[in-house]
């Protein structure tokens, strides 16, 4: 039976302190952290206090761990006692210590960046120009001042999901991020985008991307539109818009599930109705 050491929430007891008391106390443990509204968990192995393996999205090693001490102020935290044939093969032979002192530097580098997206809640959308730069070239190619693995990202984000993606290391990954902030392919999230497109299919897709992927979502788009003999740049008609609005709720409920199909399909009839 799985003995719990210690349980609580890092938003009361800081990363730095719960770890170093893990190697103070000499355990042989796992300590597993979850942001459940956001699908997020991290898990740290420890042998007699030494920290040998991590993981959290798709990082391991060192990796996960300056993740998880630079980008989480909160989670749900349980540390069990574990045998250690159940710690997987060590990723991680740095010193504790120097993985504390290295994450804090991190955090330092990671100022002006925490100013625009301070934690993993944060909302981030593409611009209206790389949406169009994205729609527009998907078919060929991902234009090449757009990182490739962002077509995965639906239209606005948050920055736990931008991490789920994205398989660059954690330094590479937050430059990255940088980058398509300072280059106008992101912008921090304000307001709906849909507003700005042109034809009225467009308009509804932009809802759609709220939810799926940019590749995903052209490819659903693209389908409905070939099933109802749409033309995407076309205006159709009440009635066609109201039959897309329902093929995409049926598509919605197959590829995720009937509660979100019918948050989409209220989303595009209201739409579809200031639109006509």
């Amino acid at each position: 039976m799985t003995t719990t050491l210690l349980e609580g929430n890092i938003a009361h007891i800081s990363l730095f302190n719960l770890l170093q008391l893990v190697k103070l106390e000499q355990k042989t443990c796992l300590m597993t952290l979850v942001i459940r509204e956001l699908q997020q968990e991290a898990k740290l192995y420890f042998k007699h206090g030494l920290i040998k393996h991590a993981t959290l999205n798709k990082l391991s090693g060192k990796d996960a761990v300056y993740r998880l001490i630079c980008w989480w102020t909160s989670g749900d935290f349980r540390i069990d006692e574990i045998d250690e044939s159940d710690i997987p093969t060590e990723s991680i032979v740095t010193p504790l210590e120097n993985i504390l002192m290295g994450s804090a530097k991190k955090i330092d580098d990671l100022a002006d960046l925490r100013t625009v997206v301070p934690n993993l809640e944060s909302k981030i959308s593409f611009t209206p120009e790389a949406i169009y730069e994205i729609q527009n070239e998907l078919n060929i190619e991902v234009p090449e001042w757009v990182p490739g693995f962002v077509v995965e990202l639906p239209i606005t984000f948050s920055l736990a999901r931008y991490f789920d993606v994205c398989s660059l290391d954690d330094e590479n990954a937050s430059n990255t991020l940088k980058y398509m902030l300072s280059t106008g392919i992101l912008t921090p999230h304000e307001q709906e985008l849909g507003s700005q497109t042109n034809s009225a299919i467009e308009s509804l897709a932009s809802i759609i991307m709220e939810y799926l992927g940019f590749s995903q979502s052209q490819e659903l788009i693209l389908e409905t539109c070939e099933t109802l003999q749409i033309q995407p740049d076309s205006n159709p008609g009440f009635a066609q818009l109201l039959a897309f609005s329902d093929y995409i709720r049926d598509r919605i409920a197959e590829i995720l599930d009937d509660e979100i199909a019918q948050e989409i399909e209220w989303r595009l009839r209201a739409r579809i109705t200031s639109l006509s």
